[in-house]
């Protein structure tokens, strides 16, 4: 076997030869085996990269122009990722692989010249090694990641716990603040055999999937090996939820067990307020023909080009009755969200919702349920001002329980 050796590489294994003495571990063969299986896994996931950054730059134009259509993002761009401490992974127990959609990486408006992209770090991997050595740098997003691997692996310094574990992105090429779901389904589509491929060098235990987007697109794609567990947490970002309650979703996801936010355990839909409503949204198809299932996927509903304001008449423990223009209601919700959140430059708002039906989203459009109009009209008795994105009338508690077990018996002989 050809070992690809690099600076990077050398500095990672010295460093991690001088932990093994902090943390007890005496026995020097054991230590080299661990550090030549570190060396073996940092050889192929680079191999993999230098491939996967050439299939990038001799991708045919018109392949990439067709599910990246804006040209914004540039085609050689690529962001490793990968196994933060390769000896610290080793020794970790279970291993846990985080997988995001892309990074936030390029802005919209900028020139976004790669040309200083071609040597690009592992970002997380610096991220960690600053908080480490300084207690200084971060984000939300990978401070969060930090407590849930604490809570995985029952380290009590959550940065430490982080160097533990593996991080992947689907997009290798990086993306905005606001993931472009045409963009990023086009991209793993494109490169499933990589993901896969890489997914199977750094062979985890559990995948941590971050948003259930990121798992509908592994598993329709195939990205993921047999016999590796995936759960499912709500993205890092989302405000809206506490780091209390993203320990507890983990929690609950690593035993199985189906979980809510403890600030919005409610009565059964029969008992509670009659403020609680319910919402009939388009989905925008117009806007994207992506957008459906950017939000079916991405447990949100979102509006796009609007002023700040537009979502107050969507409340906490509303309901909300995904529709698609042309079809009819494809899905229901209920909002967790107090918080208006806005992603990119303020294109796209958004309020966290809790996926009720289907319990999982279909892998093709063509497969999801649909009540029509007329079918809806027929059991209300009543019709809709069609034209409005949040259509009129609101919903009773009533219709929105005629409504879900109609949408329930539809999903239920698919």
């Amino acid at each position: 076997m050809e070992y690809l050796f690099s600076l990077e590489t050398i500095r990672i294994t010295i460093r991690n030869k001088s932990k093994f003495a902090d943390i007890g571990v005496y026995n020097l063969k054991n230590a080299t085996k661990e550090i030549i299986m570190g060396v073996q896994a940092i050889s192929d996931i680079k191999a993999l990269f230098s491939q996967w950054k050439e299939t990038h730059q001799e991708e045919p134009d018109e392949v990439f122009k067709s599910y990246s259509p804006s040209g914004s993002i540039p085609k050689k761009s690529f962001l490793p990722d990968g196994i933060i401490d390769i000896g610290a992974y080793e020794r970790a127990e279970p291993k846990i692989l985080f997988v995001a959609k892309e990074a936030n990486w390029f802005h919209p408006q900028g020139d976004n010249n790669t040309s200083t992209l071609a040597d690009s770090p592992f970002w997380l991997r610096d991220v960690v090694e600053d908080r480490l050595s300084t207690g200084r740098g971060g984000s939300n997003f990978s401070r969060r990641l930090a407590l849930l691997a604490g809570a995985a692996l029952s380290e009590p310094v959550p940065y430490k716990a982080l160097g533990k574990t593996a991080f992947l992105n689907l997009n290798k090429r990086g993306g905005f603040r606001s993931c472009v779901w045409q963009t990023l389904e086009g991209y793993v589509s494109q490169y499933r055999s990589f993901i896969r491929q890489e997914i199977e060098l750094i062979a985890p235990d559990y995948i941590i999937c971050c948003g259930s987007g990121v798992k509908w697109l592994l598993d329709k794609y195939e990205c993921v090996p047999y016999g590796i567990r995936m759960v499912v947490v709500y993205h890092p970002s989302y405000f809206a939820l506490s780091d209390e309650e993203y320990l507890q979703q983990l929690d609950c996801a690593m035993k199985g067990m189906p979980w809510q936010p403890s600030s919005n355990k409610q009565p059964a839909l029969t008992q509670r307020s009659s403020e609680q409503k319910g919402i009939i949204f388009d989905t925008n198809k117009t806007y994207s023909t992506s957008a459906a299932f950017e939000m079916l996927t991405g447990d949100k509903v979102s509006v796009y080009w609007k002023k700040p304001g537009f979502l107050d008449c969507f409340q906490r423990n509303d309901l909300i009755f995904y529709y698609i223009k042309g079809w009819g209601i494809v899905a229901a919700g209920e909002i967790i969200s107090d918080e208006q959140v806005a992603e990119g430059d303020d294109h796209e708002l958004y309020k966290t919702v809790r996926m009720l039906v289907p319990a999982a989203i279909p892998q093709k459009e063509e497969s999801l349920a649909v009540i029509s109009p007329g079918e809806l009209k027929e059991l209300l008795g009543h019709n809709f001002y069609w034209a409005q994105a949040a259509k009129r009338p609101y919903l009773s508690k009533q219709e929105c329980e005629a409504i879900l077990a109609l949408l329930r018996d539809k999903y239920s002989v698919q």
